[in-house]
Order: C-alpha cells, then sequence, then structure tokens
C-alpha cells in the first residue's frame, strides 16, 4: 500500500463486494484451509479490483492475508 493509489478500505471493499475467481493450494502450508484465494471486486471510487490472500489463525480468530492487491486491468 506503501507504493499504491489506494487504501486499507479499498481492499475491504473488494472483499465485501468481490467473487472468488480463482482457489490455488497454499504451498507455504500455513492457510487455516490449504487455500490461497483470488478476489476480483471493486474499490470504493467503483473501480475493478483484484486481491489475492489467504486465511490465517490468529489470536483473536480467523484473519485475511492479503498477498497482493492493486487495480484491475482487462476483464
Amino acid at each position: 500500500m506503501e507504493d499504491g493509489w489506494f487504501c486499507e478500505e479499498d481492499i475491504e471493499r473488494c472483499i465485501e463486494t468481490g467473487d472468488v475467481c480463482k482457489k490455488q493450494k497454499d504451498e507455504m502450508g500455513n492457510a487455516a484451509d490449504g487455500w490461497k484465494y483470488t478476489i476480483l471486486g471493486i474499490d470504493c471510487a467503483g473501480a475493478p479490483f483484484y486481491c489475492a490472500g489467504k486465511i490465517l489463525r490468529g489470536e483473536e480468530g480467523k484473519l485475511f492475508l492479503v498477498i497482493t492487491a492493486h487495480e484491475r486491468k482487462g476483464s
């Protein structure tokens, strides 16, 4: 996020509005369910947005670790 134009709220909006378009095995093996997810949604401005991450178990429950997030280009 340091180098990008987006903020944490854009990632949250993408997850809330998006659809999982790809699911891959987590090769590191630390995902709570064993998978990484690619989500296509929109950001707070309504622009197409992409994020990928995995579900981890934290001290306070499950959390979504974002691996990458950026403006979605193309379809």
